[in-house]
């Protein structure tokens, strides 16, 4: 599949966050949460807590990004903390019980909590009035309060560079519900991936993030674009 492609199905992709996290993102593109991890390190341990905790504690990027979230979690990140959210949609505290009976390859609950953790994740939508996405925001504000904020790509502007780093999913890769069985291929590359429907195409991921530039070239929200011609 190529982005033009990809673009006749899923227009427009997006990414929901906290508003607070705008100029982090405008600063440094899109991170994943281990990419966050990583350079919250100091000496090789990162100071986190849980959202709703005083004391910090220490772990090494290789535990943190093992770790089930069962809550939201806060890493120390230079200039602010930024919050990682939880990952419910695998099961709660029993998730790790959950993931176990669904992966393949030999994979082990941690190493899926690693490919999960190394990728950005976007919610492919045919429009801003989809109501995949109403869904999606809703069930995030929920969670996480009003004070929301969406990143908005236009798929057919997305440079190559930015290309070659996604990869899709036919399944939802980060919750069990439906025990749908995952492994080494769960992730295809976009240029390798095949589709016949467009129910099919399930979870669009970056692998590591988004650097400024690239979400320069084809994101569509004004406090990203600051005012600056975007993907129109």
């Amino acid at each position: 599949m190529t982005i033009q492609e990809l673009a006749e199905w899923r227009p427009y992709l997006y990414h929901i966050m906290r508003q607070q996290d705008q100029e982090m993102v405008r600063a440094n593109g899109l991170r994943s949460a281990t990419a966050l991890i990583n350079n919250g390190a100091v000496n090789g341990s990162v100071s986190w807590r849980w959202v709703n905790a005083v004391a910090w504690q220490q772990a090494t990027p290789h535990d943190l990004v093992r770790q089930l979230r069962t809550e939201s979690i806060e890493v120390q990140f230079n200039p602010q903390p930024v919050v990682l959210r939880d990952q419910h949609p695998l099961g709660g505290p029993n998730g790790l019980i959950a993931l176990q009976q669904v992966l393949n390859d030999g994979l082990t609950p941690e190493d899926w909590l690693n490919v999960l953790n190394a990728r950005v994740f976007l919610f492919p939508c045919r429009g801003p009035n989809d109501p995949t996405m109403c869904a999606k925001g809703e069930i995030f504000r929920n969670a996480n309060g009003p004070d929301l904020s969406v990143l908005a790509i236009k798929t057919c502007r997305i440079p190559k560079g930015l290309a070659d780093k996604i990869e899709l999913a036919k399944i939802n890769g980060g919750a069990v519900n439906g025990m749908a069985g995952r492994g080494n291929d769960t992730y295809t590359p976009l240029s390798l991936f095949l589709v016949t429907e467009q129910n099919e195409i399930q979870e669009i991921t970056i692998r590591n993030g988004a650097t400024v530039d690239e979400l320069l070239a084809c994101s569509v929200s004004p406090w990203f674009n600051d005012n600056r011609q975007g993907a129109a």
